[in-house]
């Protein structure tokens, strides 16, 4: 494959034309190619949901580049997407094998250990990246991090430990002499780290609700391209916390509105690829008042169920899902301001505690904070424990007090939301796949079913003509732009005519025969300023 057809390659990637690289690439793979040839290749096989010719690409291209980060690379991230932690491990110790000094490789590794369960191998690994990121040992960085929280390190006694989260590189939890417990969470500079720092410096100082339900924020520094952010430690207690309790804490974090959060919109509205797991429902969510949104969500949910091949119960399910949401356009009766709000974006019982001291209940790992549709934390929190779908229906959809007075569109996205993510857990290997769509997904198909015919005889009239009122405001302020637009060209056309005037005056000077005569004395007084 020769530049020309590489850059061709190139550009199919850049714009998406994810059939047209493949049809590209073709001919050539049988051949030896560049390591750029077998990246792009790939990715676009990755991209049409074609996971198992991409993994023998990449495979292949090892043998032909042994010492190949890139590829590398591109195998681990798409093993990380399928959740194939074997695989990763494997291709994570060979690029530490190739590259011992790069710590990267090494929070890697920790990463699919965590997934593994391998709490012991994550610790030694990422303590390992830790010291190498840093040029310092592990109790050389705990040194800085003590200065930076007291005044007298002696009085503090800190340890590392790794104590879950499938981002963090570990914590050093720390106990003063009164036993107050502290913990500094270790997690890569990124935008998840960034949001979280940004929600305990910012967002809860702003918000008294938040600070009732979070730890309190003692520090948080940068070292090396690396976040140390140290909170309040909670001691918990042990047993499940009750729904109705969820419920309470869901109306403090929803009770923050995207009117409030104006200068901190571009951290909180973001956008990723989509994975088989419920982040990326919450991502699309959170933009889900957009047609070509909604579109794409079914197109990749079908790359899925094709990919996976899975039972026409699953199948018929979305299919009648997609048809209900995309054939009534239910997306435009989504209302930003209305409907929207600050979410955890990832509330599931490993990020919430009761406090011991006065069961107050504390909710954690804030990385994922986002704006989005006001219920969709309540959606993954009741996925995550698989609550039954009858409790769900009297304790909250049909509960005004419990789910803080959703309107029916809202409630139908909530089992919009619901399905979905019960969609993406079919991935998983311990989800019972036929219980998940009797128990879950068709309940709330036919749920949504009801609230749709209620919806049309209740509310749609009234919700047109609010829709109506927003295009119509659209209308107005484009008409205002064309407006100020139409007057700019104006002033702009009277500024060329100026310019050309003076710049005909200017060449009529200069043609002058009084310029001419006059050039000899311009000559003398540049030499004698010059002087």
């Amino acid at each position: 494959m020769n530049k020309n057809y590489l850059e061709t390659l190139s550009e199919y990637n850049k714009h998406k034309r994810w059939k047209d690289a493949v049809h590209l690439c073709k001919p050539y793979k049988n051949q030896i190619q560049s390591e750029d040839y077998y990246m792009l290749y790939s990715n676009a096989l990755i991209n049409l949901g074609h996971l198992i010719e991409a993994e023998k690409v990449l495979s292949d291209s090892k043998d032909y580049y042994p010492d190949s980060e890139k590829i590398r690379n591109k195998l681990l991230i798409m093993y990380d997407t399928a959740g194939s932690w074997k695989k990763a491990e494997d291709v994570a110790v060979e690029l530490i094998q190739i590259n011992p000094n790069n710590a990267n490789y090494y929070f890697k590794l920790g990463r699919v250990y965590s997934y593994l369960n391998e709490i012991n191998k994550a610790e030694s690994i990422f303590k390992q990246g830790l010291e190498i990121q840093h040029h310092l040992s592990i109790d050389e960085i705990l040194d800085n991090i003590k200065r930076a929280i007291t005044s007298n390190t002696n009085e503090f006694h800190s340890e590392y430990r790794f104590i879950g989260g499938k981002t963090n590189l570990g914590a050093f939890v720390h106990t003063d002499k009164n036993n107050h417990k502290y913990v500094t969470k270790i997690t890569e500079v990124n935008k998840g780290s960034e949001r979280e720092a940004l929600f305990y410096k910012s967002l809860c100082s702003n918000h008294q609700s938040l600070n009732t339900i979070s730890p309190a924020y003692i520090d948080c520094q940068v070292m090396d391209k690396v976040m140390y952010l140290t909170i309040e430690w909670i001691d918990h207690l042990k047993g499940p916390i009750h729904t109705i309790d969820i419920y309470k804490k869901y109306k403090h974090i929803s009770s923050v509105k995207p009117q409030e959060l104006k200068e901190f919109t571009p951290q909180l509205t973001y956008f990723a690829g989509f994975k088989p797991r419920i982040n990326s429902i919450m991502i699309y969510f959170s933009n889900i008042e957009k047609k070509e949104v909604n579109e794409e969500l079914f197109q990749k949910i079908h790359h899925v169920m094709k990919q996976k091949k899975y039972s026409d119960h699953v199948c018929n399910v979305i299919k009648d899902l997609e048809g209900l949401i995309l054939n009534n356009y239910l997306y435009l009766f989504i209302d930003k301001n209305k409907h929207y709000s600050l979410l955890h974006g990832s509330l599931k019982p490993d990020n919430i505690k009761r406090k011991k001291e006065d069961t107050s209940i504390k909710i954690f790992d804030w990385a994922g904070v986002k704006i989005g549709p006001r219920f969709m934390d309540v959606v993954n929190y009741l996925v995550n424990i698989e609550e039954a779908f009858t409790n769900i229906k009297t304790d909250f959809l049909y509960n005004d007090e419990n789910n803080n007075n959703l309107t029916s569109i809202e409630k139908i996205f909530f089992l919009y939301a619901y399905i979905l993510c019960h969609f993406v857990r079919l991935h998983f290997k311990t989800v019972d796949k036929n219980k998940n769509v009797r128990n879950f997904m068709k309940p709330a198909l036919k749920e949504i079913e009801i609230l749709l015919q209620e919806f049309k005889e209740n509310e749609l009239e009234d919700a047109i003509a609010k829709v109506d009122m927003k295009f119509s405001d659209i209308r107005n302020n484009k008409n205002e732009l064309i407006r100020e637009r139409n007057q700019l060209n104006r002033e702009i056309r009277t500024l060329k005519k100026r310019f050309n005037t003076l710049q005909n005056k200017q060449n009529d000077m200069l043609l002058s025969r009084s310029w001419k005569i006059t050039a000899p004395l311009r000559k003398l007084t540049q030499i004698l300023t010059r002087k």
